[in-house]
């Protein structure tokens, strides 16, 4: 069964693109052929309409598949789609939903956006810019999978995942960039970690690592008015309906060999979660264990691709 067909009618760019043969591919069709890859993995798991959806918005959907092909051919996980209606898939050694939503740049007048590189000028990363698209879809996907609650879609007992994919924006920026020590724009989307300050001594070394408390970013308003966001929802009780966040940084670009998939995840594990995913059930990328103690929040990375000791750091709430 194949999914990609040329369509006059499909509006989405990358869908007619992505079926041109490349010559600076090997081979030529690699882009496409490995979209059906990945449909042929996940047919059965998706939406009726999303043969028809996929000529429209191409990165929501081709993000679709590559969660849904890592969970079950990297991490061999028994996924199913039980209806239309709900969220996008169930893992069942879980008992977990999952709900898969896309950041984009945003539109051009909005001064929110990521902006497009522009190449051989230099330009700040717009970190905040990406948290604020992240925060967006965090909060939007859970009022989503609140409805589907007070429907009886999701169990009150069940765990509630939201996949999230920044793959598809500017692309010089999708990588996620951070210090070593630090932690990616996911992470301080939805904890309030500021910048990282390093301690000093007298020699010229670094004696401690700490991290600047901060609940919010800001964003503009078209009235030039500044709006606080918040980014401390994995410590807000309100959210504790929601297990984790997995977030991807993979687009159409990155191999889809079961090695390879799911090497970029993050996940960020929300510890007030009133049913959290047990720790090292999702297995690839890097996985962050958080937990509170008293006035201080305790992040402890885990990196899956290799072998790495895990280094644990604390965020000191200032307002405390």
């Amino acid at each position: 069964m194949k999914l990609l067909h040329q369509d006059s009618q499909a509006t989405d760019p990358l869908y007619h693109k992505i079926q041109k043969n490349n010559p600076h591919f090997d081979p030529p069709t690699l882009l496409k052929d490995q979209v059906e890859e990945l449909y042929k993995i996940c047919h059965n798991l998706l939406d009726k309409k999303f043969p028809s959806q996929i000529k429209h918005d191409f990165a929501s959907c081709y993000s679709e598949l590559y969660f849904c092909a890592t969970f079950i051919k990297r991490l061999h996980l028994n996924v199913t789609h039980p209806s239309d209606k709900g969220p996008d898939f169930y893992i069942q050694e879980l008992d977990c939903w999952a709900e898969v939503v896309t950041i984009s740049n945003g539109e051009k007048d909005n001064p929110n956006s990521i902006p497009q590189v522009i190449y051989k000028v230099a330009s700040d990363n717009p970190s905040d810019k990406i948290i604020l698209r992240i925060t967006s879809s965090f909060t939007s996907k859970a009022e989503k999978i609140l409805q589907y609650i007070k429907k009886g879609l999701i169990k009150d007992s069940q765990r509630i995942i939201i996949c999230i994919s920044g793959g598809w924006i500017e692309p010089f920026y999708r990588l996620s960039p951070y210090p070593v020590g630090g932690f990616p724009e996911v992470v301080r989307a939805l904890l309030p970690i500021g910048d990282m300050v390093l301690v000093i001594n007298k020699d010229n070394k670094i004696i401690e690592k700490k991290f600047e408390y901060r609940d919010n970013v800001s964003k503009a308003k078209r009235n030039k008015e500044i709006q606080p966001i918040e980014t401390d929802y994995f410590i807000d009780p309100k959210y504790s309906f929601i297990s984790g966040v997995v977030y991807s940084y993979a687009n159409i670009t990155d191999s889809i060999k079961a090695s390879d998939l799911g090497r970029d995840f993050f996940i960020i594990h929300n510890p007030l979660a009133k049913h959290p995913v047990p720790l090292k059930s999702i297995k690839c990328g890097t996985e962050y264990k958080i937990e509170i103690e008293s006035d201080l929040i305790k992040i402890t990375p885990i990196k899956h691709e290799r072998k790495s000791s895990t280094r644990t750091f604390r965020v000191k709430n200032s307002s405390a």
